[in-house]
């Protein structure tokens, strides 16, 4: 933990700018795989995510987006349309339905998670190796904390 304040204020400061200009980078690194795809970001997130996951309830995909039950019916409904998703309803509750990938929405999400790791090599060969060794533990550590933090404010 980072105990000294003026050092606290310092990194705060830069991770105030880092920040949207890593996502913002991101997004833009990531835009011509999305054009290709034909994909917003978050249904790139919520194909991949149900790929990895299995089938969900709205609900379920809400929270995992941290958006409200409002959005994911509009990304769940363009997927539907698309063949990439079907909807089921519960079977003891009527008023929920469960979103799965369909064979072709599996395929799909191979493909583009495919494209997807192919990009982000790119980015690895153009680290040197000790840069990797440092960025993916350092990576992870900052993803699960802001997890933490998030699941702690929402709680």
């Amino acid at each position: 933990m980072c105990t000294e304040s003026r050092n606290q204020s310092e990194i705060a400061k830069e991770l105030c700018c880092l920040g949207p200009d890593l996502v913002r980078q991101v997004v833009r690194f990531m835009a011509p795989l999305h054009d290709q795809f034909d994909l917003t970001p978050a249904q790139s997130f919520l194909l991949t995510h149900l790929y990895q996951h299995g089938p969900a309830t709205a609900g379920t995909i809400a929270e995992w987006m941290g958006i409200t039950s409002g959005p994911v019916t509009n990304l769940t409904a363009r997927f539907v349309r698309r063949g990439l998703l079907e909807r089921r309803p519960d079977v003891a509750d009527k008023r929920i339905s469960w979103f799965a990938l369909t064979e072709s929405g599996r395929l799909f999400a191979q493909r583009f998670i495919a494209a997807n790791e192919d990009l982000w090599k790119g980015v690895i060969a153009a680290m040197d190796a000790r840069l990797v060794a440092q960025a993916m533990p350092l990576l992870k550590d900052l993803s699960a904390i802001l997890a933490g933090l998030t699941d702690a404010a929402t709680s």
